[in-house]
């Protein structure tokens, strides 16, 4: 029987250096047998507040992985990511029985690896795992499949501190600026356990899920890539292991209004717009949280006043319109809620030049997130000027 390769029984470490020599042996310089192949990297959680990584799903991925050239890469995805598995296909049997088998090999050194991919280092950081999974590719293009919940916990991606409910375009333009978002132009990145985690990390809400989503569709999509979630099972394993590193859990509410005297600051988290949008993500929460500032505000007196406030991501021209949409917004409910007319309410959209916005850009021009989160406010205050600070 012919044996182009054996099934490896060396430590998953020195498949890198495999992979390397197998490329060498089989002469694959740049040519059309390797822009024609198939590249595929698992970004795998083996890691607190995770669910167990969908081993049963790895016979389908591996379907593409199936000539002389392709190649499949795992990715250990925690605070320090790192590739615990890489492997470039040799030449393969075109016996149809050698050819399984061979391949059946593959498919369980894969597994093996995504078994043995546990979190070494603290966290979470997947948006670096998928930025190390795309530089495993040998041409543009390829499949990352994050068997991963999503939720980051460090790195400038966290969806730590409101992270999850902020303005996803805003947080990866910080990224964009910075040269931290990968180039993913070609690259498939799927998400079949978004979402998905066990204890100590809370059960993803519904509400939460589309924040989730948000978050990675737009950091796939800016980065040039095609996004897709799902397709996993939809019951979360808790993991097995007592041993892992501490990964803080992310909270997957949003965060409260922030209530000082007779004003009610409302975040772009806490109050949920769609992004660069007036509309509400979900109307009847956003309601619920304008009410709940009305009767805060009760006890104070004056006229009641709405402001809004953008970060400096986008120029003037969009901040100013954006600005005083999403003041009426809130506005128009709070008039009802109050059972008076819209026009007694004073309402501005200073955009980028409300005068209590702090500085949301380093000294190299980067926009810095949670500079720019605190500037994404509507304000509901009640006897304060539009311009008053406090």
């Amino acid at each position: 029987m012919r044996t182009p390769f054996r099934r490896s029984t060396r430590p998953l470490a020195l498949l890198s250096l495999v992979a390397l020599l197998t490329a060498s042996l089989t002469g694959c310089e740049p040519s059309p047998c390797c822009e024609q192949s198939d590249q595929l990297a698992l970004v795998v959680g083996v890691r607190t507040g995770s669910a167990v990584p969908l081993i049963d799903e790895i016979p389908a991925l591996l379907a593409s992985i199936d000539a002389e050239g392709d190649s499949v890469a795992v990715i250990a995805a925690d605070g320090e990511p790192r590739v615990v598995f890489d492997l470039t296909l040799p030449e393969i049997s075109t016996n149809s029985d050698d050819r399984e088998e061979e391949l059946g090999w593959v498919a369980d050194d894969v597994g093996r690896a995504v078994g043995l991919a546990q979190a070494q280092a603290a966290e979470v950081d997947q948006a670096e795992s998928i930025s190390l999974a795309a530089s495993t590719f040998e041409t543009p293009g390829g499949t990352i499949v994050l068997l991963d919940s999503g939720l980051q916990t460090t790195g400038p991606f966290s969806m730590q501190g409101g992270g999850l409910f902020g303005d996803a375009g805003d947080r990866v333009t910080t990224l964009e600026e910075s040269g931290a978002l990968p180039d993913l132009a070609g690259t498939s990145v799927s998400f079949p356990m978004l979402g998905l985690t066990s204890e100590p990390q809370d059960p993803v809400t519904e509400e939460a899920r589309g924040a989730l989503t948000g978050q990675w569709q737009t950091f796939v999509e800016r980065a040039g890539g095609e996004f897709s979630s799902g397709g996993g099972s939809a019951v979360a394993s808790p993991q097995s292991r007592t041993d892992l590193p501490v990964v803080t859990p992310v909270p997957i509410e949003r965060p409260a209004p922030v209530a000082a005297g007779c004003r009610w600051t409302l975040g772009d988290g806490t109050i949920g717009f769609v992004q660069d949008e007036p509309e509400f993500l979900e109307k009847a929460a956003a309601e619920a949280t304008i009410a709940a500032a009305a009767a805060g505000l009760a006890a104070c007196e004056g006229r009641w006043t709405v402001v809004g406030s953008t970060s400096s991501a986008r120029g003037e021209e969009v901040n100013v319109p954006l600005s005083e949409a999403r003041v009426l917004a809130v506005a128009v409910p709070l008039a009802a809620q109050l059972g008076v007319d819209i026009g007694t309410i004073e309402v501005k959209g200073f955009g980028g030049t409300w005068p209590c916005r702090v500085p949301d850009r380093d000294d190299a021009g980067v926009l810095l997130q949670a500079e720019a989160a605190a500037n994404r406010v509507v304000v509901v205050s009640r006897g304060l000027d539009v311009d008053a600070c406090a």
